[in-house]
């Protein structure tokens, strides 16, 4: 389970850097955590991230590093710019995630780097049958951008937002969905979960329900339009 993964891809964030490679030869691909171990920083240390499929590139997966301890803060220094280095890579290994597969209605939980294996159940069940709601607390700005940026969310359930970092975010909120709102400041997490369990429970504020009003309000909004113009 061992790979030498000889030009993977080095990207630095704010806080993190994220480490994308294309499978090698042998690789079992799938969802779960690796083993990093990156020899021009320490030949001996291996350190467990979660893994989650590249959503641009095929046959490509990412793992984030945080800055969270010494070797992470001289993995970090040492990505100053876009780099490839070589790595080595042991894994992957099942993580409690891969119990998602067994239920209907999921709601995801997270704060700060613990969105890797989130997105990962996201972008492996949102185009099924599933709903799949994300509530994710973050201060990394950069962290948050990115993931907007390249994320793909299911249009069925709610993804809530709470940044709680100080720089000023930048968004582009027409590309971002409906049914994603982000807030400033710490969510109260058991009333943020309970509203959306009862959401789905009574059928009522679901977030096909807010897209369907919203298509239905730009509808008429063009509706009137055209009649203005023709009157």
């Amino acid at each position: 389970n061992t790979h030498l993964v000889e030009s993977p891809l080095l990207s630095r964030m704010e806080k993190s850097v994220e480490l994308t490679f294309e499978h090698p030869p042998g690789f079992r691909s799938g969802r779960g955590y690796i083993y990093v171990c990156i020899p021009w920083i320490s030949r001996s240390e291996w350190h467990a991230f979660s893994l989650f499929a590249h959503p641009d590139l095929p046959n490509h997966s990412s793992v984030c590093m945080s800055v969270n301890g010494d070797w992470t803060a001289r993995v970090h220094k040492a990505v100053r710019a876009r780099t490839v280095r070589p790595a080595w890579i042991c894994g992957p290994f099942a993580s409690p995630y891969s119990t998602a597969v067994h239920y209907e209605d999921l709601i995801l939980v997270a704060s700060g780097i613990g969105i890797t294996p989130a997105m990962d159940i996201i972008n492996a069940y949102r185009a099924g049958s599933r709903r799949l709601s994300l509530i994710w607390s973050c201060r990394d700005a950069s962290l948050l951008e990115y993931y907007l940026q390249h994320g793909r969310f299911d249009k069925d359930g709610w993804t809530l937002i709470y940044y709680t970092g100080k720089r000023k975010l930048r968004l582009q909120r027409s590309s971002l969905p409906d049914t994603l709102c982000v807030f400033h400041g710490r969510p109260v997490w058991d009333t943020v979960i309970r509203e959306i369990i009862s959401s789905i429970e009574l059928g009522m504020g679901l977030p096909e329900e807010v897209v369907a009003e919203r298509e239905a309000c730009l509808d008429d909004l063009l509706q009137a339009r055209q009649e203005l113009e023709l009157s």
